[in-house]
């Protein structure tokens, strides 16, 4: 699934993410697509997480939360998107990356010689 615009999909969707986080609670469980085999689900879409949806066998989709966190979504499934994604994990199918770092301000350090 990764490619040549895979981080400039990530980029983006990062910045959707950083908007939902910012919108407030209403947009909290909101979930944008970063890269889907899915027709119904194409990258960079918003969606409720509580959005049904129907996954073919050998389908899958990487989200993202408000939160940062990531979700793979494997099929076959059918469901509630975030039901989906629990059920992925739960069979060992949803490799979830860590939490991706929302803050704008990288951290820069040095070190000097003497």
């Amino acid at each position: 699934m990764r490619g040549a615009g895979s981080a400039r999909r990530t980029g983006a969707a990062l910045a959707l993410a950083a908007g939902l986080a910012a919108a407030g609670p209403a947009a909290a469980a909101d979930m944008v697509v970063l890269e889907s085999e899915i027709p119904a689900l194409p990258a960079g879409m918003i969606l409720p997480e509580e959005t049904p949806v129907q996954v073919d066998a050998g389908r899958r989709a990487l989200l993202i939360d408000a939160l940062g966190r990531t979700r793979i979504v494997h099929g076959p499934c059918s469901g509630a998107l975030v039901d989906c994604a629990r059920r992925s994990r739960a069979e060992g199918k949803g490799d979830d990356a860590p939490p991706v770092r929302l803050d704008p301000m990288p951290r820069l350090g040095a070190i000097r010689d003497r």
